[in-house]
Formats: structure tokens, sequence, C-alpha cells
């Protein structure tokens, strides 16, 4: 099973969670969910109840502990990344430097070499403060150790920090200043831009040792779940049994809902807000991790609809529907010439979207219920992989047509389903829409799709998500 994922929710251990809001008459089916075995008689209860818990405890250790990493991960690979890019700099001053040392160039030549050094000591500088993930930095002045716990028994591993503004970037910033000899010195053996780039190489092997490291740790963690869960047995008779016993909880019972027990017309909230809340440290290096794909369809998009889109044309505003942690607002942000507005469910996505600096404004709402108070015209409201917890999409397309400007335009994607049927629900928990089914939705709504197609959304184990990409207007 695919682990700290939005987007593969097979949903036992989160049942087990729920049903410690019920009555004592559960506790037969509490054993059975956590141990997927039929105690043969009432001595065997206290032992595998106690089992039962423990193995709950790893789930969640150890889930928890992959959320963390993938954190962790996401600060390694930016750092790596701002590393290279100084390694590349020193690379193109030490070739800088070898003109400079050239005692037979002119006056206004070493002039012009040393601008050229100035500018790349400038970019070494920005790519080693510019280094931030979540608002950390291991690597500028200000850049301290990291410790982050690795798995369920609280083990822990340190990301050691390093003074990269010191220890690198001191040593060349007077490049501009180079003289023949100075020049001549910095590329020798033991010369400053030779000790820049040593340095740099150093920190890039253990940064990327620490990220093999932190990668290894998730995938033991995956596997140590996936086999503790296999021990747990088949949970969809038992998230039926708990869905009867505890009926008001939404969470379990979006999770019964996908394993067959009716048919909903949209996820419940306090199931989304769960899901979202919980994942919202590690949602953005797992997603793009399997290659999603909406942010950028829906920028192409934009563009196809508006020729000369990102110059003097520009979207007006933008309302981003399900924002998550601002992943299309921070691709489409540089065609908005005014505000840009995000709503999600999650406290958590709305966090992770804040940071990012972008939005105009954010508001943690149900959709239906942010489109219903809000007052404004939009150029462009999109909705990426929101759908997808919507099977009946009309009375949302519907408000979302009040909100559109006469010019306006919708843009969005959910995941496709085969044949006639409008719309169903997945045991992923997701819903799929058909193309008769959007096309019926859109037209009830007062929508016009211009555009309707098949697109490839993401991966999805081995396999490639289908999905549909609309844009539409409000019909003449």
């Amino acid at each position: 099973m695919a682990m700290n994922s939005i987007i593969t929710n097979y949903g036992a251990q989160v049942a087990l969670q729920a049903l410690n809001k019920t009555s004592d008459a559960l506790a037969a089916t509490q054993k059975r969910v956590s141990t997927g075995l039929r105690v043969a008689d009432g001595r065997d209860d206290g032992a595998a109840f106690a089992v039962a818990e423990r193995v709950r405890g790893d789930i969640a250790g150890a889930t928890s502990a992959n959320e963390q990493l993938g954190g962790v991960k996401g600060l390694l690979a930016v750092t790596s990344s701002a590393l290279q890019n100084v390694s590349t700099s020193l690379q193109a001053l030490k070739a800088l430097a070898v003109k400079i040392g050239d005692g037979n160039i002119t006056a206004d030549q070493r002039t012009q070499y040393q601008s050229q050094a100035l500018e790349i000591t400038n970019n070494i500088r920005s790519f080693i403060n510019d280094a931030g993930y979540n608002s950390k930095n291991i690597i500028n002045a200000a850049g301290t150790n990291t410790n982050i716990i690795i798995n369920g028994a609280g083990d822990n591993y340190t990301i050691t920090a390093y003074n990269a503004i010191t220890n690198i970037h001191t040593l060349v910033a007077n490049a501009n200043a180079y003289t023949s000899t100075t020049a001549k010195a910095a590329i020798t053996a033991t010369g400053a831009i030779t000790n820049a780039l040593s340095n740099t190489l150093t920190r890039l092997n253990s940064y990327g040792g620490s990220a093999n490291y932190i990668d290894n740790q998730i995938n033991f963690n995956k596997s140590k779940i996936d086999a503790l869960e296999a021990g747990m047995g088949d949970a969809k008779p038992h998230l039926l049994i708990a869905h009867r016993l505890a009926p008001d909880d939404g969470y379990v019972a979006h999770l019964a809902a996908s394993a067959g027990a009716f048919l909903p017309e949209r996820a419940d909230a306090q199931y989304v807000g769960h899901i979202f809340d919980g994942y919202a440290a590690g949602f953005e290096v797992s997603l793009l991790g399997l290659g999603y794909r909406a942010p950028g369809l829906i920028l192409r998009q934009f563009e196809a609809l508006l020729p000369g889109l990102g110059g003097a044309c520009k979207l007006r505003n933008l309302l981003d529907l399900g924002c998550g942690t601002g992943l299309v607002g921070l691709v489409l942000h540089d065609v908005v010439a005014g505000a840009i507005k995000g709503v999600d469910l999650s406290a958590g996505m709305l966090q992770a979207a804040r940071a990012k600096g972008i939005y105009t404004e954010l508001q943690q709402a149900e959709i239906d219920a942010a489109l219903l108070a809000d007052q404004e015209q939009w150029h462009a409201i999109v909705a990426a992989d929101v759908f997808i917890y919507f099977g009946a999409l009309e009375a949302t397309l519907a408000a979302i047509a009040q909100r559109l400007a006469p010019d306006g335009w919708l843009v969005f994607t959910t995941e496709a389903l085969e044949g006639p049927q409008a719309w169903d629900l997945a045991e992923t928990g997701r819903f799929r829409h058909s193309e008769v089914g959007l096309l019926q939705a859109l037209a009830t709504a007062g929508l016009e799709p211009m555009v309707l197609r098949r697109e490839a959304l993401r991966r999805e184990g081995t396999a490639v998500l289908d999905g549909f990409l609309v844009a539409a207007r409000r019909a003449a």
C-alpha cells in the first residue's frame, strides 16, 4: 500500500481510530479490525485487544514519522539544489579568475571580468540565502541543526547546519577586486576559489548522504506499515459495523461509503479536513513525487484561452477553490494582476499556503458556503483535483457560475470515469466523473464547456491516473 498519500485511502487503519468512540458493544468488532482474526472465546479478549493496540500504535508512529521525514526530504532537496547552483557559479568564477590572471589583458578587459565576478558572487550569496524550505534554511548564516524523529520508536537523526556564507561566499566575496596576482592565487590548490569549491562539494556529498538515508528510512517505514496492515485483515466488514454503531462520525462514514455501504453526494467535511490536516506537512513532496500535473495543465490552459497571458495580458483576479498548500496559486500568481483568494477546509493546508506569501486572502471554509458568501466577480476560478471529493457537481458549479465575471473562466481537473454513469465513488475514497456526467452538470449549472479533454493527472502506483481537464464559461 502506498503511504503518506492524499490519493490512496484504503482505510483499514483510519477505521480503527474511530472505533474508540463507540460503546462496549463494539469490543468484538475492535478486535477483528485490529487483528483480522476471530477470537476463540472470552479468555482471549484481553490479549487480542492488547496486540491490536500495539499494532495501531506502531502504524500511527511510523505514519507520523514518515510525514516528518517527507518535510526534511524537501528541505534537503532545496538545499542540494542551491549548493549545486553555487558549485556551478564557482566553476564560472574560476574560469573568470584565469582570465583576470592573464597579464596580457587590457585594463578595460580586467574591469569587465571583475564586473562579471561581482555578479557571480552576488548570485552565490542569493543561492545560499534563498535555500529555504517551509521557513527553514540550514546553510545560511542563521542556520541551525534539524533534528527529526525517524520511526515509531522515537529514534532521532540530525541534519547538521552549515554556514555557507562564511565558509563559501566570504572566501570569494572580493573576486570583483582580483588583480592578476590575486586571481592566480585564488585558483591554486590552497586558493580561495579552490577552497570554496571543496567546501561546497563536501556539503553536497554530506547532504546527499542524508537524503539517501531519509529515503531509505521512509521506504523502511512504508514496508513496516504494509506488513503491520497485512496482519490486520480485511477491514471492509468492520467499517460497515463501525458506521452503523457511530453513524454521526463523518470520518468513518466516508470510509464506509468507499467500502460500499452507501453512495454519498460528496465526501464528509470531517473526513476531508482530517485527511488534509494530517497530511499538510508532507503533501507537496509526496504529490510532486507522483508527477502531479494539474497546476501546469491549468496554467497552459489559461495561456491557450488568453493569448499573450503573462505580458500585458493578465488575469484580473483569481479564486482558488480547494487551494491546499498553494501549488496552483504558486504557478498562476505571476499572471494575475489583482486579488488571489484561496479557500480550503484544512487549517494545516492553509498554513502552508500562507507561508508562500502569494494569496491576498485565505479562507477556511467549505466551498459552497464560501461561494455563497462571496460577492466578487472573478475573472478566473480554478479547482485542481477538488471535485474528486464531490459526486454531484450541479449545485457547486451553479454557485461558481454566479461568481464568474461575464468574461470569466472556470478551469478544473477531476478523475475520469468510463461509461454512461455520471459519477461514482471508488474504493480510494475519491469520486470519479464521466464525460457525459460533466457535460450534464455544466449545462445544468449554466456553464458552457470550451475545453473538455482527457489528461494524465499523475501516477498512482505503477499506473497513470487519467482525468479530465475542463475549461468553461458562463453560457450565453
